[in-house]
């Protein structure tokens, strides 16, 4: 079977702290849809917290976007397609202080998610840091 092409312009953009409003949203958003396809005992097990997780640690939380967007630690990139973001990707900047770490996280805002952006973006980032191994 042909490997997928991917025509549309997706490309890949350092993000700026003025972004981290924008995509803490945008990652709430990913993560909260996955909650669908989580298994139903999960799900329940959620509703019988007190204080339910929203997420991974910094879901919807600007300060902690804004503080990963800045910090030597990692490269926060935006995923766009065309003009506009449609998710991110964090990859470790130091692999000698986080070997096993290399990508952090990626998201892809639900409605272009299953579209090939996200394998794009992974190709791209291989291009781009050709150390990452995981």
């Amino acid at each position: 079977m042909p490997r997928r092409h991917e025509t549309r312009p997706v490309r890949l953009e350092r993000a700026q702290t003025r972004d981290a409003g924008v995509l803490a949203i945008m990652q709430g958003r990913a993560f909260f849809d996955e909650l669908q396809y989580a298994p139903p005992e999960t799900v329940e097990r959620l509703k019988r917290l007190e204080h339910p997780p929203l997420g991974p640690p910094g879901v919807m939380d600007v300060e902690w976007t804004r503080g990963v967007i800045s910090s030597p630690e990692s490269v926060y990139y935006k995923i766009r397609l065309g003009e506009g973001t449609v998710g991110r990707v964090i990859v470790a900047a130091n692999p000698e202080k986080h070997p096993e770490e290399n990508f952090w996280r990626i998201f892809i805002e639900p409605m272009y998610q299953d579209l090939g952006i996200g394998q794009e973006a992974f190709r791209q980032i291989y291009r781009l840091h050709p150390d990452v191994v995981r």
